[in-house]
């Protein structure tokens, strides 16, 4: 027979788990009435009578349901552990294929950027956002714009181009309505006809 000890700390875990998980053998109402009937006799002084109210307890089916409880409540143990590991992989996986179309993004991006204005111009876009990372005048007079991008425009217009106000400046290029190409300084809202350079 078992010690009354190990009855005790058996039906005290798995009557605990059998009231706090939902689904198993055990209710709430009858693992509280069969932890009760365990705790009631660990105030009986005299061991003979202690070990009498155990067997009595135990033999009225406290035993057997804490133990059913203990494993049922193994069983969901395992099966939220498995539940989590798969979460985690799922979670994982949406995470790289976020990863992935971002990257795609990108790399379509600058495709666009790239092509956009060239002489075999196959970009979907109808604008690209840069900056200006560098203005160099032309001989007649005109400027060249040099965006981060790796694109070069050069004015088309006869305006005059501020350096210390654009460099280092927001821009968008677009395509013009009646053909061509337009950048607008963004912060300024100044507006250049421009042509692909390289």
């Amino acid at each position: 027979m078992r010690s009354a000890a190990y009855i005790y700390k058996s039906v005290l875990f798995a009557c605990s788990a059998g009231a706090v998980m939902a689904g198993t053998a055990v209710s709430a109402d009858d693992a509280a009435t069969t932890l009760a009937a365990f705790r009631a006799c660990t105030d009986i002084g005299d061991d003979t009578a202690r070990l009498a109210c155990f067997d009595k307890a135990a033999s009225a089916g406290g035993l057997a349901a804490a133990e059913r409880a203990l494993a049922e409540a193994r069983v969901a143990q395992a099966e939220a552990a498995a539940a989590k590991v798969e979460a985690d992989r799922k979670r994982r996986e949406a995470e790289a294929e976020a990863e992935a179309l971002a990257a795609r993004a990108a790399e379509k991006k600058a495709a666009d950027a790239m092509s956009f204005g060239a002489d075999k111009d196959r970009a979907d876009a109808d604008e690209i956002t840069a900056t200006v990372t560098r203005i160099v005048a032309t001989p007649v007079g005109r400027v060249l714009f040099y965006l981060d991008n790796g694109t070069i425009w050069e004015q088309t217009d006869s305006k005059a181009v501020r350096e210390n106000r654009i460099l280092n400046t927001s821009v968008i290029v677009k395509r013009a309505a009646l053909g061509g190409f337009v950048l607008t300084i963004s912060d300024l809202g100044i507006v250049h006809r421009v042509k692909r350079r390289r």
